[in-house]
């Protein structure tokens, strides 16, 4: 029966303190354990043992457990950045078309909550505020229009993909 595997949590990638992703005793980690690592502020990472990789340490990329590493190295497998701590100024442009599935990122209500939405909720918002836009500015234009003797029809047909 194969040995048991965990799943290894950390609050710190390094240091060796007491919940350091470094701080594991390389004689209890096992090929191919995954660490989940919460780091106070902004970041997710998740790291994969690889027991016999013996790469030279390079936080966040490459993690060696404090005691008995031997050739034991964690290995960075993702970075998720939390809500709260995205910084748009940082990032890199899509290089792409947008598509209605893309997500943004939307302070709900102003009050600091941030959420994610779908650019298809966007779309939507522009129709309906759009059409009503429009219908106020013909009705506007309709009444100051009045005073000559003639008939105004105004017809209008907006189509918005």
């Amino acid at each position: 029966m194969p040995d048991k595997k965990y799943t290894r949590w950390a609050t710190s990638l390094i240091g060796g303190g007491d919940g350091a992703l470094d701080s594991y005793d390389g004689t209890l980690l096992q090929d191919e354990e995954m660490a989940l690592t919460n780091v106070l502020g902004d970041k997710f990472y998740t790291h994969i043992l690889n027991a016999t990789s013996g790469a030279v340490a390079s936080p966040p990329e490459v993690i060696a457990p404090v005691l008995n590493a031997g050739l034991k190295r964690w290995i960075l497998q993702s970075v998720h950045t939390k809500i709260d701590g995205i910084d748009l100024n940082g990032g890199t442009d899509i290089g792409a078309a947008l598509a209605d599935t893309d997500l943004i990122l939307v302070d709900d209500g102003g009050a600091g909550t941030n959420r994610k939405a779908t650019l298809s909720r966007l779309l939507t918002y522009m129709q309906d505020n759009l059409v009503i836009s429009i219908l106020l500015t013909l009705l506007a234009t309709a009444s100051s229009n009045v005073y000559a003797p003639t008939m105004i029809t105004t017809s209008l047909t907006v189509t918005v993909s």
